[in-house]
């Protein structure tokens, strides 16, 4: 019997997410793995020990404005201005977590990280995506040295070894 469990349930990763927050030598973060393995909640977790949280979703409809915003910028100050002054919340360095979801959706968003590192360093910025791996396929270079990746492998919650 499984038993569903409300609310978060810690992940390995929560440590390195916390690493990252607190780094002085921060990139943008790439966060890659698989469909359903916690990508999102985590970065939702984290995004509780900011004073702003700010998630979009590049399949949901409602963020057609902030895929338009990407794809007519590569300067972040800019991109952070207009996203601000469209949906109301305030992306502020060292006060806000940017996040961008299902990135592979806005192949200019995944561009734009280069940028948010070069311009806006100060800046927490998470990217991740289900399908990110086909689309960093079609992409010859995406910022390399500019942005930090890291993997999220699912978790077992059976503790027998034969399970996990």
């Amino acid at each position: 019997m499984i038993v569903k469990i409300m609310g978060y349930l810690g992940r390995n990763i929560d440590k390195d997410l916390q690493e990252w927050k607190n780094s002085c030598n921060r990139k943008p973060l790439l966060l890659r793995g698989a469909r359903q393995v916690g990508k999102s909640s985590s970065v939702r977790e984290l995004g509780k020990q900011f004073d702003y949280f700010f998630e979009i979703n590049f399949e949901n409809k409602d963020f057609a404005g902030a895929k338009k915003i990407f794809e007519r910028h590569s300067n972040p100050h800019l991109i952070c201005d207009e996203l601000t002054a469209l949906y109301e919340i305030p992306v502020t360095a060292g006060k806000t977590l940017l996040f961008l979801d299902e990135i592979q959706s806005c192949a200019d968003a995944l561009s734009a990280l280069r940028y948010f590192y070069e311009q806006m360093p100060e800046l927490h910025v998470i990217a991740a995506g289900s399908l990110l791996e086909f689309a960093l396929q079609k992409i010859p270079s995406y910022a390399v040295g500019r942005i930090r990746s890291i993997y999220m492998y699912p978790f077992c919650i059976f503790r027998h070894p034969q399970f996990c």
